[in-house]
């Protein structure tokens, strides 16, 4: 099945034909009906009304079995229903004169019925056999091996090589034409239907863009090649004065290098001429043109320049071997679908604008406006996401509250941005001795958070005897003056876990309880080192 045409399709086609065909059999009844009251045929018109019965049942019954069969053979049973058909309008221009009757049209309605499907050079099937059994017919006649038979008139015709030779001449003379128009109107439907087809997949392309701008323009250069049945295409960007190929269909890589060199040399009057015009260009033939750079198989060429800001930074390209292979309707396309493009640049550079403004929305979120270290918010998140690793994994981790003794002495006697100063470069001391693994944040005032995932208990002495050193160091001066130090008070989670899960089993694997207690817990042991002057 063509893939333009889906089963849907083809059943919204069936539905409308069946609505027609059966004018046809109820024209039949009807004009039998007529002879009966007016009198106007020879013979009575029984095989009329018999044939007009027998094709509304047959009719109907396709029409009920269309809608039964299995997708793949409906291609066979639209072309059965044809055979069937061709048979009865026989034997319709049979019993209405045979070689003189003018109900031969009965089988231009057949090729329009198969052509409604859209499937191409079956219009020519269904006119050959056709015009076979009319020639049969009209022949069997001429040789009076068939019995010439009129039911509509009491005229007899002579059946003579010039009637023969007319009607068995103009009839497939005009079968043909009526197949060649049809399977014309066949194909430019399906090539519209291709078109607005891959226009609907660069529109698809654009609303589902996430950022993929590579695959973006390699699927777009694809499309422009098929859209106008190009034999290559391709997407050349400008930027910083250079033309640089960023997607390509159909193009070698070396071919590709080699002009991509060339046009950084010559800057093509064409290329140039698209960004100062931001208009699409349209070559018959190339070879006509001194200043082209000439290629292999590309004759004619279709130019649209893809435009963000009012400013041209890219130019979408189709190339042809034949000359003069491109239509105006081609030219509209194109800038279609670059115009797709240019809307996907525009979406994109916002689609950057935004992610950059959430990332700084992100920051100030979950950051110190300060010290720039993570706040109590992002404290929650990391706590409970390593509270619960060590539910599930049992991997145990670390924490240690900081506080900076008489903080508030400093505050007091020197300002406040002399104390914010202090927090900042205490903050940098406790980041430059830990882990990037590790996780520091600003809990509050002067008091300060280190998360330690995976780390030994017996070494946190060792990473705060290392903190306090560099401190004392940096803050000199202050801590003659002042007498400020640091405070600190930590545990190992595992430790705390099995101690609290003890006294509290039925909150084991409560996060929120965890975390409060936890902080709860950790406070408790800063305040007596504090009291207890642990850190000198």
């Amino acid at each position: 099945m063509n893939e333009l045409i889906t089963y849907e399709d083809l059943k919204l086609t069936e539905n409308n034909i069946f609505r027609l065909k059966i004018l046809l059999p109820t024209f039949g009844i009807l004009l039998y009906l007529f002879s009966l009251i007016f009198k106007f045929a020879k013979y009575p018109l029984t095989p009329f009304l018999y044939i007009s019965l027998f094709y509304l049942l047959f009719i109907i019954l396709t029409h009920y079995l269309f809608n039964k069969i299995k997708e793949e053979k409906v291609i066979f049973f639209l072309l059965s229903i044809s055979l069937i058909e061709i048979i009865i309008a026989t034997f319709v221009i049979y019993y209405t004169g045979g070689i003189t009757s003018y109900f031969f049209v009965s089988y231009f309605l057949i090729i329009f019925n198969i052509s409604a499907f859209r499937f191409p050079n079956y219009p020519y099937l269904i006119s050959a056999i056709s015009y076979v059994s009319y020639l049969i017919l009209i022949l069997g006649q001429y040789y009076k091996i068939i019995p010439y038979v009129n039911c509509l008139t009491s005229e007899v015709y002579n059946i003579n090589y010039s009637i023969f030779y007319q009607r068995g001449f103009f009839v497939g003379l005009f079968l043909l034409i009526f197949s060649l128009y049809a399977n014309k109107v066949i194909n430019d439907l399906n090539n519209e239907r291709k078109i607005l087809k891959l226009l609907r997949e660069g529109s698809l392309l654009l609303t589902s863009y996430i950022g993929d701008r590579e695959n973006f323009l390699k699927s777009i250069a694809k499309i422009a090649k098929e859209i106008v049945l190009a034999d290559s295409s391709s997407i050349i960007e400008y930027r910083d004065g250079k033309y640089k190929f960023v997607a390509w269909e159909n193009f070698d890589d070396n071919v590709i290098k080699d002009i991509e060199e060339k046009m950084n040399l010559t800057k093509p009057v064409n290329l140039e001429n698209i960004r100062e015009k931001k208009s699409v260009m349209k070559v018959d033939d190339v070879y006509k043109l001194s200043y082209w750079i000439k290629i292999e198989n590309v004759r004619s060429y279709i130019g649209s320049p893809i435009i963000y800001k009012d400013e041209v930074i890219a130019i979408l390209n189709v190339d042809s071997k034949k000359p003069n292979n491109f239509s105006e309707s081609d030219v509209t396309n194109i800038e279609i679908l670059s115009k797709i493009v240019s809307t996907i640049t525009k979406k994109d550079h916002l689609f950057n604008e935004i992610n950059e403004l959430n990332r700084r929305l992100e920051d100030i979120s979950v950051k110190d406006y300060l010290t720039s270290l993570f706040n109590r918010r992002k404290l929650e998140e990391i706590l409970k996401y390593q509270i619960n690793i060590f539910l599930r994994r049992k991997i145990n981790f670390q924490l240690i509250m900081i506080d900076i003794d008489n903080f508030k002495m400093i505050n007091d006697n020197l300002g406040h941005l002399e104390g914010d100063q202090l927090l900042i470069k205490v903050g940098k001391i406790l980041e430059k001795n830990i882990r990037k693994v590790d996780y520091l944040f600003r809990y509050g005032g002067d008091e300060f958070i280190i998360i330690l995932p995976d780390f030994p208990p017996n070494d946190v002495e060792i990473v705060m005897n290392r903190i306090n050193s560099q401190f004392k160091e940096e803050f000199n001066n202050f801590s003659k003056n002042y007498k400020i130090n640091l405070s600190y008070g930590y545990l190992s989670f595992e430790d705390f876990y099995i101690d609290i899960t003890n006294k509290n089993p039925e909150n084991s694997y409560d996060d929120d309880f965890l975390f409060f207690n936890v902080l709860k817990y950790v406070d408790n042991l800063l305040y007596i080192s504090k009291k207890l002057k642990h850190i000198d």
